[in-house]
């Protein structure tokens, strides 16, 4: 199993040597091994992909992990904590997400 194309570099989520056999482009999205994407990634593409619109919870967790956790709300708000984290974003005063209290989250425009 050697090589650096079996090697999978963590930070990156992908092979080592994905980049150099020509069969990915360098900046897609990264994937794990059934080909979803990490959930934070997942959660900023559908909230950019509405920005100006509120997304459910219902919604959103059903895009990101599926049907049977729409009820887990608590578990998208430790998510949306991760996320605004990474962003830099502050919840009192938010720049990117803004939580609209008892029905989701919004992708601020502009």
């Amino acid at each position: 199993m050697g090589g650096a194309a079996s090697r999978v570099d963590p930070a990156q989520g992908r092979g080592l040597g994905d980049e150099l056999d020509g069969d990915r482009v360098s900046g897609e999205p990264r994937v794990d091994a059934v080909g979803r994407r990490p959930l934070p990634d997942e959660l900023l593409y559908h909230l950019v992909r509405n920005a100006g619109y509120v997304l459910p919870h219902e919604t959103l967790l059903a895009k990101v992990r599926g049907r049977e956790y729409v009820d887990e709300v608590d578990y998208l708000r430790v998510y949306i904590r991760r996320l605004r984290e990474k962003l830099g974003d502050d919840p009192e005063h938010p720049i990117f997400i803004r939580t609209e209290r008892g029905l989701g989250y919004r992708f601020l425009v502009g």
